[in-house]
Formats: structure tokens, C-alpha cells, sequence
């Protein structure tokens, strides 16, 4: 099975672990998942790994937000309040007018640089707390290929923001590896 990250396909690979955690560890095109011994049951190893993953998938999602929060802050100057991984079906981020920035997980689905896009769109709401030819200014400033990017969000990416990991898409592999 695969799951998408940051616009390429991360191929699962299960393996059983004496150890009471499952563990998840990325490794080039490949997330290993050592399944605790404790999980016995196919279903319930199919659930327990489907919350593991999206944990994982939103921790990567936190890390590489900060990352690139901080890395145009440095560019650019801003001041912001907090950054907050948000699950939503809706929206990609947004900028509250107290300096807090909202960001959907979901991004670390897709190519890194429309997370870089949602960031730069974001902490220009904190100057300036609409959608005008002046925000679009500030923005197309900061990131001169926004309108691509943009695009490829409305059309490409839209069904990211739906994108669930259901336990039994994952039946098949744990039946064929961890559950011989």
C-alpha cells in the first residue's frame, strides 16, 4: 500500500516488533512500521495502525509548518502569536487577527511548495487582513509563482482535503506480512 507525502507516494512496509509502541520510521521512499506485539487482532492492528500514521503524517505536517514559518520570518520580519495543525475538510490555513496561524495537515500530502505557498499566504494576512490588490501584491512578492501554485491547490489538491487513511484499506498488507 501507499500513502501520499509531499507530492510522492510512500510505499507501507509492516513488520511485527517485540516492543510494547509501534514505531514508524521514515527511510527514502518507504515508511517502516514496526507493529507493537501487543496488537493481535487483524482489524484491531488495521485501526490502531491507521491512528499511528495520521499522527505521524500530522507531526511531519507541525515540523515542516515551523520549519517554513520560521525559515520566512527570517526572510520577511513578520511577528506571529502561535501556529496550530488544524483537521479540517474546508480550508488550508488561515491567519487570525490576533497573530495565530492555522494550518490544515493535510498540506504535508502534497508538493512541498504548496505548503510554502499557504505559509507565505497566511503570515501576509498579518499584514494585511484581507484579500486586496495590496495583500495580492505582498503576496506575489514573496512567492512570484503563487498563481501556479494557487491553481494546482483549487484543481489538483482538492481531494487532499478529504483524504482519510481508513483502517481496512490497510487489511490486505497486514494480512500478507505481520499476520501469516
Amino acid at each position: 500500500m501507499q500513502i501520499p507525502f509531499k507530492g510522492n507516494q510512500l510505499r507501507l512496509a509492516f513488520e511485527r516488533s517485540p516492543f510494547k509502541e509501534s514505531k514508524l520510521r521514515l527511510h527514502d521512499d518507504r515508511l517502516e512500521i514496526c507493529v507493537s506485539s501487543l496488537y493481535r487482532d487483524p482489524g484491531e492492528i488495521c485501526v490502531h495502525l491507521s491512528e499511528k500514521i495520521k499522527e505521524w503524517l500530522k507531526s511531519q505536517a507541525r515540523l515542516a509548518f515551523c520549519q517554513e514559518v520560521e525559515r520566512q520570518r527570517q526572510l520577511f520580519g513578520f511577528k506571529y502569536e502561535n501556529i496550530s495543525i488544524k483537521d479540517t475538510k474546508t480550508r488550508w490555513g488561515s491567519c487570525s487577527a490576533k497573530g495565530n496561524l492555522n494550518f490544515n495537515w493535510r498540506l504535508i500530502l502534497v508538493k512541498p511548495e504548496a505548503l510554502s505557498y499557504l505559509v507565505t499566504h497566511e503570515t501576509a494576512h498579518l499584514s494585511e487582513m484581507n484579500h486586496s490588490h495590496k495583500f495580492w501584491r505582498l503576496v506575489e512578492q514573496r512567492s512570484p509563482a503563487y498563481k501556479a501554485i494557487k491553481e494546482y491547490l483549487r484543481k489538483e489538491a482538492e481531494p487532499v482535503l478529504k483524504w482519510e487513511l481508513l483502517p481496512q484499506s490497510l487489511m490486505h498488507d497486514i494480512n500478507n506480512t505481520i499476520c501469516k
